[in-house]
């Protein structure tokens, strides 16, 4: 096996490949204020909008838009749509924003600011339009960070509690034991990530901006919490140390966890993975991925979206209720004067009668100048035109929809291909697994990149690699990656079973069925000391492949000694040989 590197990380990911090419809308919501007048608040939260359109377009809004009122930018480049309706059935006021419009890629973003009236309570949303394509778009476009910026002023939100805008940071006792209780809680509706504090290296404070960093980036969709490293004990005693995390790792957990949970539900990212800018990146994403996933699988569906606030229909819904009433009323227009209004407006069905249908006749009114009537017609004349060049703008705008209609079917398939070579990766990963001796449920890593991720999670408690070979293996030669995982494997079972079961557990020369040419042998003159956790130990055993050869490619060393005390494997060295006085 070589060091080919497959589509997907596990074979448990198969699933999140079927949800991504159904790429449904990412939506994420808050309610606004607390409190019978929730004017000041709708206002502060457009503001805002506002005020976040303004950054991402680069230039000056109109003076409609500081007004509140529609308005529509472009500069090739870039687009941006903002619509309001007041009328009957609320208040409502949205914005879309399609930066890059010429790019292959559009990142869209909607922001909808709404007071429906009656029961339902006004809302801030924002939503990308594909999920998770749309995670290809800069962090701040997505919805965490667009109500990252709108809540800072305002008071959201989100199931009867504030929206959660910074992580949280367990500092007593009586913290921690409302972080469990909370962690525990069947009824908790937003995933927890845990940070924690390393035993060694950074201090607290640099843990807590990088925790305000994440918890921006999963505003909305989860929440954020640092564990000093004095209470990550406490975790481990009270969940298991099957799901615990400790030194510098993150742990999602999400709603519905308990102490007989799946782990694979629960993944852990171990320090080494957030250590650096561009790692702390990376592994923020993978976490708002999974969280994001969660939440279209478990958000309600009632929505107020972009597309149904219409500001021409309804406005001339609104005129359609008033034509009758005004045409019933005396007026100095002329029959040609009623007949060319009559041109403007449509007839429309069960809405009200046609002006061709209600002229009036001739009154002496006409010539007593422009009357009340006058004027009011006249106002309509203005106002059915504005409608009219909306509706006008309504229908670019789908011509525009259309457009991203067909991209968005070209990304489905294209989701559909990527889904099937991965299912022919996996049943090749299969047979190679099973041929290894492995689990498939389980696979093993293909890449030393992932080889520390992948022992925490699949062997956790039964074999620790030390951080000399955490280091070591980012700069690993040897080619079959593959092969080293499955005698990690052995190491955390079979041989772990028989020092449990009171044997000596070494299992001495070949190892049937392992793979060919593996040995399990005393390393002789190479034996060596290694501090672990305060306490030195001898480490005289170590897993060998064939040969001779000490090239670094082809020759696979994995030094390793039984900790009593914890019950578990500590591999010391891995995977070169190591040199020694004699070698």
């Amino acid at each position: 096996m070589g060091t080919r590197k497959s589509g997907f990380g596990s074979f448990a990911e198969l699933g999140n490949r079927e949800l991504a090419a159904r790429g449904r809308g990412l939506h994420v919501t808050a309610r606004i204020g607390n409190g019978i007048d929730s004017r000041p608040a709708l206002r502060q939260c457009r503001d805002a909008a506002l005020e976040w359109v303004g950054r991402r377009v680069g230039r000056d809004l109109p003076l409609r838009a500081l007004r509140h009122r529609s308005f529509e930018l472009s500069d090739g480049a870039s687009q941006c749509r903002v619509v309001r309706d007041k009328s009957r059935r609320g208040d409502f006021w949205a914005a879309r924003i399609m930066l890059d419009a010429r790019a292959e890629y559009e990142a869209v973003t909607e922001i909808v600011v709404a007071a429906p009236g009656g029961e339902r309570p006004p809302v801030v949303g924002v939503r990308v339009p594909s999920w998770p394509a749309s995670s290809l778009q800069p962090a701040e476009t997505l919805p965490p960070g667009v109500l990252f910026d709108i809540g800072a002023g305002v008071r959201l939100f989100q199931g009867g509690a504030p929206l959660v805008r910074e992580p949280g940071a367990v500092w007593t006792p009586a913290a921690m034991q409302e972080f469990v209780e909370d962690l525990l809680d069947p009824g908790r509706p937003l995933p927890v990530v845990a940070i924690t504090e390393p035993t060694v290296g950074d201090d607290v404070n640099a843990v807590l901006v990088r925790a305000r960093r994440v918890a921006t980036a999963l505003t909305g969709l989860a929440t954020v919490t640092v564990l000093p490293k004095q209470f990550t004990y406490t975790l481990s005693d009270t969940v298991t140390k099957a799901f615990s995390v400790y030194d510098g790792a993150w742990r999602i957990y999400l709603p519905g966890f308990g102490r007989h949970a799946q782990r694979s539900d629960h993944p852990v990212y171990l320090r080494e993975r957030s250590e650096t800018d561009e790692g702390l990146e990376r592994t923020t994403k993978e976490v708002l991925h999974i969280v994001a996933d969660h939440y279209l699988r478990t958000a309600p569906t009632d929505e107020i979206l972009f597309d149904d606030v219409h500001p021409g229909k309804g406005r001339m819904a609104d005129i359609a209720t008033r034509l009758p009433a005004l045409a019933r009323r005396p007026a100095s227009l002329s029959a040609r004067g009623w007949r060319r209004l009559a041109r403007v407006v449509p007839r429309r069905r069960g809405t009200a009668p046609t002006v061709r249908d209600t002229v009036p006749e001739r009154t002496t009114a006409e010539a007593a100048g422009k009357t009340a009537a006058d004027q009011d017609a006249e106002a309509l004349r203005r106002e059915l035109s504005a409608a009219k060049r909306d509706l006008r703008a309504e229908r670019r705008r789908n011509r525009s929809l259309a457009g991203e209609r067909d991209r968005s079917r070209e990304a489905e398939a294209a989701a559909r291909t990527e889904r099937d070579e991965a299912r022919r990766e996996a049943r090749r990963l299969e047979g190679l697994v099973r041929l290894r001796g492995g689990d498939p449920k389980a696979p093993f890593p293909v890449d030393w990149n992932d080889v520390v991720s992948w022992c925490t999670s699949t062997l956790e408690g039964r074999v620790v690699l030390a951080d000399p070979v955490r280091r070591s293996l980012n700069g690993a030669l040897f080619e079959d990656v593959g092969l080293a995982s499955v005698c990690l494997h052995w190491l955390g079972n079979e041989y772990r079973e028989a020092r449990l079961g009171g044997g000596d557990g070494h299992l001495y020369g070949m190892i049937p069925g392992l793979a060919a040419g593996i040995r399990n042998q005393r390393c002789g003159g190479d034996s060596f000391d290694f501090d672990w956790r305060g306490e030195r130990h001898r480490v005289e055993w170590h897993l060998k492949n064939g040969g001779n050869t000490r090239d670094p490619r082809r020759c696979l060393r994995i030094y390793y000694f039984w900790d009593a005390a914890r019950r578990e494997v500590v591999v010391a060295s891995m995977p070169a040989h190591r040199r020694s006085a004699i070698t």
